[in-house]
């Protein structure tokens, strides 16, 4: 539907939603993205459409079927022998059923190890300046939501190089009453501590904090529980502050995203000094039309309660014995059914042979389960692999894309953040009406020509198309979908394809494909930021595409 004058913005702020619950869910559901990066899968080859970490899983309820089959077909009485490899078998597939609820339970926990909840009596708030232009909103609401969402830090802080704060968004304690009159405190707070615009810095604890200048004024409200803070400037238009209330907790990654946003905010943002100058941006970037006030996108809970700083499930109590489960399970059964085969004074019988046969592999997948969760075997770290032999670096944009639009900026922001801060060594996003982006390293074309293998939509990238469901390919190299993406380095080690949704392209959908140089190179994390700058793309594209239709009465496509 056509969209005319605040609606455009407003439909763009709502997407922004998308960092809400209905979309975190789906991002979860689709690239199985987590806040730790921590994995417990055991399998590591792929089987097409079966998810690896339910292998363990499908092998139990293949073992107790097998097992049953087994029971059953024996005529007469069953052996005592038969009986004790398949009591020890039945046990075992039950411990591989158990593995993938079991895995995903601590994932959970770790995840809320690695990222301390919400400080007690806090609640989330969203302030941003009403003097900023429509698309400042708009950027603002997506970057703060962002790092709340993917990083450690509990307040987003936007200061000024007037030494006003702008933007806040995260846990803050309860007696600021509304918006406007928190980013007043926060100035007022701000303005006393003397922080100078355009500042840069990491204090890990509150040692560090207590001997720089955040701390001169204890009772600021964004800093007096602070334990760790990082600081990056904004260009020249003022500073990002990120601040968590956990010592340590903010990981490098996460400076690195916070970095990297600061300085696409940097080109994003109009001077402080010109209003006029902010209104003629505003009115370029978003085709001359008045916006709504910014969205109010929720990080999970809205309140720091005391159950947010306590673990209630029995898993995240107790995760060192719930570790410990698989190899307890596993390493004696195994041992059970040696000793029941040479020890028990008679000559195994088919039968009971079977059973062993059943039993054995959920013992051995019992066993490696547990000593890879008890961190007795270390994985070997993924050595990065030489992708330069058969490729050349490109960035290409579809023609259809006038080179000082909006999109275009966008585009080469995100290859810039990813490439970045992942291991991503290719990038293209295509729809079914051809190559939207294409950067990195792309594998050469016919020998002389000079140009890259043109992308294309296989089956692998057709079906996150037609679903809108990603898939992560950890390690392209056993993977059957191999052949599917030839225009990328024939080295490439691991793949991740995320659908994105932007209005305008053919058929309203494109792919993302991320190629890496190093086996499972994308953490959780990163699938996490991919999800973030995938929605961010969506809501850029359906600005110029309500832009369209506001200036011409048509959309007009971009492949």
């Amino acid at each position: 539907p056509r969209c005319e004058g605040g609606q455009a913005i407003g439909l763009r702020l709502r997407r922004l939603r998308g960092l809400g619950k209905r979309e975190k869910e789906r991002n979860a559901r689709d690239m199985s993205v987590k806040s730790s990066e921590m994995d417990y899968a055991v399998i590591r080859f792929k089987i097409p459409g079966v998810d690896e970490k339910k292998l363990p899983g499908y092998l139990g309820v293949l073992g107790l079927a097998a097992l049953a089959w087994n029971h059953l077909g024996v005529e007469g009485d069953v052996e005592a022998a038969q009986l004790r490899s398949e009591a020890l078998g039945a046990l075992m597939a039950l411990g591989c059923l158990s593995i993938n609820p079991i895995s995903t339970a601590l994932d959970e926990a770790q995840g809320k190890a690695e990222r301390p909840p919400p400080p007690l009596g806090s609640e989330q708030m969203l302030a941003i300046s009403e003097d900023l232009s429509d698309s400042a909103k708009l950027e603002l609401a997506w970057a703060t939501a962002s790092l709340l969402l993917n990083t450690n830090v509990h307040r987003v802080i936007l200061l000024r190089d007037d030494g006003k704060v702008v933007a806040a968004r995260g846990f803050f304690q309860k007696g600021v009453e509304g918006k406007q009159k928190l980013l007043a405190t926060l100035s007022n707070d701000f303005k006393n501590l003397g922080i100078q615009a355009s500042s840069a810095g990491y204090y890990e604890d509150r040692n560090q904090l207590k001997s720089s200048t955040l701390m001169a004024e204890s009772t600021s409200i964004a800093l007096k529980d602070a334990q760790s803070a990082v600081l990056s400037p904004v260009g020249k238009w003022g500073t990002l502050l990120g601040v968590t209330d956990a010592p340590k907790a903010i990981r490098p990654k996460d400076r690195t995203w916070i970095s990297l946003l600061a300085d696409k905010l940097a080109s994003d943002l109009p001077l402080a000094s010109s209003e006029a100058e902010t209104e003629t941006q505003a009115g370029v970037k978003n085709g001359g039309k008045a916006a709504t006030t910014h969205t109010n996108a929720r990080m999970g809970t809205s309140q720091g309660t005391e159950d947010a700083s306590q673990d209630s499930s029995i898993v995240g109590a107790n995760p060192g014995v719930f570790r410990a489960l698989p190899l307890a399970t596993g390493f004696p059964g195994l041992l059970a059914l040696l000793a029941n085969r040479f020890l028990s004074g008679t000559t195994p019988t088919e039968s009971v042979t079977q059973a062993d046969l059943v039993a054995f592999p959920l013992g051995v997948v019992l066993t490696l389960t547990g000593l890879i969760w008890s961190d007795r075997v270390k994985a070997r770290i993924p050595v990065p692999v030489d992708l330069s032999e058969d490729s050349i670096p490109t960035l290409i944009f579809s023609p259809s894309l006038p080179d000082a639009s909006y999109a275009k900026q966008e585009l080469s922001w995100a290859w810039k953040a990813i490439a970045t801060a992942t291991r991503c060594k290719s990038l293209v996003i295509m729809s079914a009406g051809g190559t939207i982006l294409q950067a990195g390293l792309a594998k050469k074309g016919k020998q002389g020509s000079g140009a890259p293998v043109e992308p294309n939509l296989g089956p692998v990238c057709s079906r996150a198309l037609a679903s809108g469901q990603g898939t992560y390919i950890p390690n392209l190299v056993l993977n059957s979908g191999r052949g599917e993406f030839t225009y990328l380095p024939e080295k490439t080690q691991g793949v991740l394809v995320k659908p994105l949704l932007l209005p305008g392209v053919d058929g309203g959908g494109a792919v993302m494909v991320l190629g890496t140089d190093t086996v499972r190179g994308f953490t959780s994390v990163d699938q996490a930021w991919v999800a973030a700058v995938s929605e961010k793309l969506g809501s850029t594209f359906a600005g110029a595409e309500s832009d369209n239709a506001g200036s011409s009465g048509s959309a007009a496509g971009v492949a």
